[in-house]
């Protein structure tokens, strides 16, 4: 069965409570990649390192990050480049142990079925 994922914000599934979008900035052919692969962020010890966790509470600046690819005053940001934001759910508690929380080393992929969308904003 082919997976479902989003090219518009529009087409997004609702965002869940208890459930953080994990969104990612790359360029459309890595976000491909992921999309096939999953996240691979091992390299960096937490996905916080390559990623940009949004709580549920945090979802208006989540959507004004959709539209613009831009987050305002962050140094991770402008590290970043791309066009394509890969948008991941997944649940609080299984953030945690992706950002290195608890006593295991994180996992260091995010499995491809956590994939939700592929946004294309503009540079």
């Amino acid at each position: 069965m082919a997976r479902n994922i989003a090219r518009t914000i529009g087409e997004l599934p609702p965002w869940k409570e208890g459930h953080a979008w994990v969104i990612h900035k790359t360029t459309p052919g890595g976000a491909e990649k992921i999309a096939g692969e999953g996240f691979n962020y091992a390299r960096h010890y937490s996905i916080d390192q390559m990623a940009w966790p949004f709580s549920y509470e945090d979802k208006d600046m989540a959507y004004a990050y959709l539209r613009t690819g831009i987050l305002p005053d962050s140094y991770w940001d402008a590290r970043a480049f791309g066009n394509a934001l890969v948008v991941m759910d997944m649940e609080y508690g299984e953030l945690a142990a992706h950002q290195g929380r608890g006593k295991k080393m994180p996992p260091g992929l995010v499995p491809r079925d956590y994939v939700i969308g592929i946004i294309s904003v503009s540079e």
